[in-house]
């Protein structure tokens, strides 16, 4: 858990700021960081600056409903 939280931290910051914002589930975490593991420190950069340029979605107003 705790390399899991390093690894957000140093390598994969836009992923890290996505699950902060509840944009990635919990069970996404492991899968994304186990799947980048095994690439360079340069190279987990790139994909999380690709996720970044990602269109969030819409949220809900509290008021529609």
């Amino acid at each position: 858990m705790l390399s899991r939280t390093r690894e957000l931290h140093t390598n994969l910051p836009h992923t890290k700021q996505r699950f902060g914002e509840g944009e990635l589930s919990p069970e996404a975490v492991p899968v994304i960081v186990h799947g980048l593991s095994h690439l360079d420190a340069d190279v987990r950069r790139r994909p999380t600056r690709c996720c970044a340029r990602i269109p969030r979605r819409p949220r809900a107003s509290a008021s529609a409903g």
